[in-house]
């Protein structure tokens, strides 16, 4: 089960997961200790308070219940739009995520790509298309450690995008962000 191995499990309700609450989250630990120093922290009892966000609302939590039910079909909504992008652009100069094709929940569908993600980002949104990184940020760079002990990490970060996939994301957007993807690799 998710959250059942280690000794914390955290779970985030993020506004772009794949089940969301609008913010907040999630910690599940088999430890008391550790779960009274986490509500602790939740609750302001810590000067580290100020990192760690306020705890969610009820009307967040109800969010989160009421898409719970529906969990399944968002899942099976994102798999059917990955295997289009699977299928549209296999023939396009880019790295398709197809090691995670049969496991993956398709929060993201990253594709490695050539080129500065900025000058990628602009070009897709003059078609009206907004891509995101494959991840928001690094965490080595959060945490102030130095770039050069994190190489893979930073070319990466550097080379790849994460086409729109969401449940409601309609078949005319798909087709717009597979032209756009044709588009952006035809004038390359």
């Amino acid at each position: 089960m998710v959250g059942s191995i280690g000794t914390l499990g955290v779970f985030s309700f993020h506004v772009t997961k794949c089940l969301t609450t609008g913010e907040g989250g999630l910690v599940v630990s088999q430890e008391r200790r550790l779960l009274e120093k986490m509500r602790k922290l939740r609750d302001g009892g810590n000067l580290l308070h100020s990192r760690v966000p306020s705890p969610m609302t009820d009307l967040q939590a109800a969010l989160g219940m009421s898409q719970l039910s529906r969990y399944p079909a968002f899942l099976k909504r994102r798999r059917l739009i990955a295997e289009r992008y699977f299928e549209a652009l296999s023939d396009c100069p880019v790295a398709l995520p197809d090691a995670v094709r049969n496991e993956s929940i398709f929060f993201r569908f990253p594709i490695r790509v050539s080129g500065k993600f900025g000058v990628i980002r602009k070009r897709f949104a003059e078609k009206g298309v907004h891509v995101r990184q494959g991840v928001d940020a690094l965490l080595h760079r959060f945490m102030n450690q130095p770039p050069k002990k994190f190489l893979n990490a930073e070319h990466l970060f550097s080379e790849t995008i994460s086409l729109p996939i969401y449940p409601t994301l309609t078949e005319e957007e798909q087709k717009t962000v597979i032209q756009a993807c044709r588009e952006v690799w035809e004038t390359r």
